[in-house]
């Protein structure tokens, strides 16, 4: 089916969307991006998460609805979905706002307070788009 608004044809944006997280470069399995469409954060290398365990979930993405049976808990951000297959580690921006106060600044940083003493710096990288 073929939405527009205003002329601008959403089919194709979300066409151009996943072309471009399939061909996004290959990330370090260290790398933390902040996600700010996903509702849950996930992680791809398990070694970033503490008891991984079973759980079963229904993930809602940009590629549609998929289950889920593996969540581990990131160290200072709570549960968190194991997607070994999700290709990079993602915060689930609206989780850490729940947690932490975060400042942005567009298209340069998002800064997570953690405390007075620590701020997580995530720099804008624009060969990934975030």
């Amino acid at each position: 089916m073929l939405i527009t608004d205003g002329g601008i044809e959403l089919d194709m944006i979300v066409y151009y969307i996943e072309k471009c997280i399939k061909d996004k470069p290959k990330l370090g399995p260290f790398l933390v991006y902040i996600d700010s469409l996903a509702n849950m954060s996930f992680a791809a290398n398990e070694h970033l998460l503490r008891n991984i365990r079973g759980r079963h979930l229904n993930v809602n993405g940009i590629h549609g609805e998929a289950p889920t049976s593996m969540v581990g808990t990131l160290p200072g951000f709570g549960e968190a979905i194991y997607a070994p297959d999700a290709g990079t580690n993602g915060l689930a921006l609206c989780e850490i706002e729940e947690r932490y106060r975060v400042t942005y600044e567009q298209r340069v940083r998002f800064v997570v307070h953690v405390n007075a003493s620590l701020q997580l710096v995530f720099d804008y990288d624009a060969k990934v788009g975030s």
